[in-house]
């Protein structure tokens, strides 16, 4: 059956094209939906050998029932002494039986080519519930890997926010730590500052009072 194989070397060669297919899904839905297509195209086919069994069947039954009437037709005339008439019968006979071995081959041929097809068909049948099946996995695999890799995205996306709120209390502490010394260091320049006016105003409290003593004047009171 040429068209059988026509067939096959079609999928094939969608089989090849959707090889080249980076979508994983649509890979595997096109294939089954290849395979249902020359699924379609079998039971047609089936039909279509399973209509000419029943036509061709009927014809060679009722080609044979005309060859048996002409023979009953030649004996009769046989009978009457008619040999001509017979002969015509006879004649007649030879040709709807020949016709009617015909119209059986056609219906026979036709029948094995439907029973091939048909077994076939259940081939493919069987092919495409595996294939089903095999496609229900995967892609129960790749939504479950892909649930994965959300949520490893969102995991990474919680785990960058808590990074970027921890760097930032650094900085505030670092900046608190800045600012504590600042404060450290202010004090005490304020300290050295007090020290130097205290003795600054100690040195001139004695010479104010080695003054004194070289005028011979009394020490003022404290």
């Amino acid at each position: 059956m040429s068209w059988l194989r026509k067939l096959r070397d079609r999928t094939k060669l969608a089989m090849g094209e959707l090889n080249h297919s980076s979508d994983p899904q649509a890979k595997m839905d096109q294939v089954v939906e290849q395979l249902q297509t020359e699924m379609a195209e079998v039971r047609v086919k089936v039909s279509e050998y399973l209509a000419t069994v029943n036509e061709f069947r009927k014809r060679s039954e009722d080609l044979a029932r005309l060859a048996e009437k002409r023979e009953t037709e030649a004996l009769a005339a046989l009978r009457t002494g008619n040999e001509d008439v017979a002969k015509r019968a006879l004649t007649e006979q030879s040709d709807l039986l020949k016709r009617a071995a015909q119209a059986k081959q056609v219906w026979e041929q036709a029948e094995e080519a439907a029973a091939k097809l048909r077994m076939h068909l259940e081939d493919l049948e069987f092919e495409e519930m595996q294939l089903q099946k095999r496609r229900d996995e995967l892609t129960a695999r790749s939504q479950t890997a892909q649930l994965d890799r959300r949520l490893s995205d969102l995991a990474s996306g919680v785990d960058g926010r808590a990074r970027s709120f921890e760097v930032a209390e650094e900085q505030v502490t670092r900046l608190e730590i800045e600012a504590e010394a600042h404060r450290e260091v202010a004090h005490m320049n304020d300290g050295d500052s007090d020290d130097g006016a205290g003795s600054a105003e100690g040195s001139i409290d004695a010479k104010l009072e080695e003054l004194r003593r070289r005028l011979g004047t009394p020490s003022k009171p404290e």
